[in-house]
């Protein structure tokens, strides 16, 4: 790497370039010539200065997960006595092509008003070119400066570090919009892979939720093994059949998931089933978010949605799962409509009967009266 004295400085600063001409790199890159792979050296995982100076565009395209910053260490290959000390960091941002696009110099000295002086003084002889006075303020630094040309423009910022950056406008405003093209295609990918995704967990979901439920997305059959509007057989009760009182229940061939329950199923006069409930041990809580987002891919969003109490309604029967925290169990619960509804017509038929038999009985306590 060559020191060079201030009576080399046109050389240096503006790479090819020569007095009054365009501004087209610095430390002997050029704008236009993709970088070698002998300049470059390691990769910079963040930008060191995302945003450009502030006459440029400041809304970044959003990164893609896993790809390089496109920003680098590089080796100068001239650099001015006043950046040739310990401590200086030379990092440039390049474009898919390898072309630089902003060449940075950063100097950690915050007593840096003399070389920052002397740096714009160089470059206004160097180009011929005046301090832009408007809007060469940078965020964060408490003197800037700015030269402009056809080509490139050069910003100088001091306090708390000497900054030098060498900016090509048109090819930082191409790469920007060739980046946002590439993120909207790359976003477009990911949406179809993540609703592939989707569908494919849902699909499995309900491959669950159809071991323990019969029926389709609009009705309910059965659950737990009982189909409703069908006699339950006698050889399946574990207790003596009576009537709307909830009876435990074994039905053969129960998948692996519902195995190891307990189920229980609420009769009528005909066998038929008013309620199925179904409880499994569940320490952890995994079974209860098992069977929630089985019921949910199947039958879509829950009518009562809590953390641990999820209610479907479907066709006016009613599937409910529940975890059970004292207990530690996920709890099952499935209600026909149909033979509720004969339970309801039951219970107010007994109701009558009850106030007629009350009702003769009174009328024979008071007989003569």
């Amino acid at each position: 790497m060559l020191n060079l004295s201030a009576l080399t400085l046109l050389a240096v600063l503006a790479g090819a370039a020569t007095t009054r001409e365009p501004i087209t790199g610095a430390f002997g890159l050029e704008f236009a010539e993709p970088l070698g792979d002998d300049v470059l050296a390691a990769s910079l995982g963040q930008p060191p200065y995302p945003l450009p100076p502030a006459n440029l565009e400041q809304t970044l395209p959003p990164e893609i997960p896993g790809e390089p910053s496109g920003w680098y260490l590089f080796v100068p290959q001239a650099v001015p006595e006043v950046l040739d000390v310990p401590g200086v960091r030379f990092m440039v941002l390049q474009d898919r092509s390898g072309r630089p696009l902003r060449i940075l110099a950063e100097r950690p000295d915050p007593d840096c008003a003399a070389d920052m002086l002397w740096l714009t003084r160089s470059i206004a002889r160097i180009y011929q070119a005046p301090d832009d006075p408007f809007g060469a303020e940078r965020a964060g630094f408490r003197r800037s400066a700015r030269y402009l040309s056809k080509i490139g423009q050069i910003d100088v910022s001091c306090g708390p570090k000497l900054l030098v950056e060498y900016t090509d406008p048109a090819g930082y405003r191409a790469w920007l919009a060739a980046e946002a093209e590439r993120h909207d295609a790359y976003a477009q990918t990911l949406g179809k892979l993540t609703e592939a995704r989707a569908d494919l967990d849902r699909a499995r979901w309900r491959e669950v939720a159809d071991r323990f439920t019969s029926g389709d997305r609009y009705r309910v059959d059965g659950a737990l093994g009982i189909t409703f509007g069908t006699p339950v057989p006698e050889a399946w009760l574990r207790d003596e059949l009576a009537v709307d009182q909830p009876l435990q229940v074994e039905p053969p061939q129960l998948p692996g998931l519902i195995d190891d329950g307990r189920i229980t199923v609420t009769l009528g006069p005909d066998r038929q089933p008013v309620q199925v409930v179904g409880e499994f041990p569940d320490p952890d809580a995994r079974r209860f978010d098992d069977f929630a987002k089985a019921l949910a891919a199947k039958y879509g969003s829950a009518l009562k949605d809590t953390p641990v109490h999820k209610i479907h309604k479907i066709s006016g029967d009613y599937l409910v799962v529940r975890y059970v925290v004292d207990q530690a169990v996920a709890r099952l619960v499935f209600i026909d409509d149909a033979g509720r509804e004969r339970q309801r017509q039951r219970e107010l038929e007994a109701r009558h009967a009850r106030l007629a038999e009350q009702e003769r009985q009174f009328r024979e306590e008071t007989a003569g009266l």
